[in-house]
């Protein structure tokens, strides 16, 4: 139920870029009943969305602080799971969870800050010690009745982010939302992820797609490689800008032989 921790380059450039950022203004505020710690700097609402976290290992941070992850990521997990499965308002506190999350993420930091790796502070280490875990999102992910309305939360966020500059804290959204998606342990249906991804594609300005396309190997399970193959086949004849991104995914997948020969 675990993601894999395995970071790829851009993600940790990402993440270099964030800490960067540690001392940079804290951003506004804002939802319902939401106060702040003054020195922890931490999010406490009464939300089904951050109750559920924090009882579970999960801490979130306003501005540029990351989430505090409290206990080890797959005990996070599985208590989460457990308190939704097991709560009252079963399964509809599962809807009310995603729509308090929608929620929080409407604001860009908070948004970045669920994308970039949570910190862990280790017993009787300094505060200034903090051991990089994996995204809250990335965590989120890997919890089976949460995947798939989590995924279609992120594919709906990209296209707010598309054409967007470069921002203050020099963090590429898109980039960091595509990363979100590799190296999951298992994914609940691989059908409706690769066609959301080959829509994405399709619409996606070009650096978007060279991510993406470039990132399928890591995204996509085997049992979809020859049927991606296929399209990005397809893809190749109809833009040569692709080209080289292409090529870099055809060539880490695990294809059958016939299909090979075709492309």
């Amino acid at each position: 139920m675990v993601a894999k921790r395995r970071l790829s380059k851009s993600a940790d450039d990402d993440v270099v870029i964030a800490k960067d950022q540690s001392t940079a203004k804290k951003s506004k505020i804002g939802g319902r009943k939401r106060i702040t710690s003054a020195e922890e700097g931490e999010v406490d609402d009464d939300t089904v969305f951050v109750q559920l976290l924090k009882t579970a290992g999960v801490i979130l941070k306003h501005g540029n602080l990351p989430n505090k992850l409290t206990l080890d990521q797959a005990v996070f997990q599985k208590k989460l799971y457990q308190s939704l499965r097991k709560h009252a308002r079963y399964p509809n506190v599962v809807q009310e969870f995603i729509r308090g999350m929608e929620s929080y993420i409407e604001n860009r930091d908070k948004f970045r800050n669920c994308l970039l790796p949570c910190g862990q502070y280790q017993e009787g280490e300094s505060s200034n010690t903090v051991n990089y875990q994996e995204s809250l999102i990335k965590l989120l992910l890997g919890i089976e009745i949460l995947q798939p309305p989590v995924m279609n939360m992120l594919f709906e966020k990209i296209p707010e982010f598309m054409y967007d500059g470069v921002p203050e804290d020099g963090i590429n959204l898109p980039r960091l939302i595509i990363n979100q998606f590799k190296w999951l342990d298992r994914i609940v249906d691989s059908k409706d992820l690769t066609n959301k991804v080959l829509q994405l594609i399709s619409v996606a300005p070009l650096e978007i797609q060279c991510d993406i396309i470039t990132s399928l190997p890591e995204i996509l399970e085997d049992a979809q490689h020859n049927e991606i193959a296929k399209e990005l086949n397809s893809l190749l004849q109809q833009n040569t800008h692709l080209t080289v991104s292409i090529l870099d995914a055809l060539s880490s997948l695990n294809l059958r032989a016939e299909l090979l020969v075709e492309v």
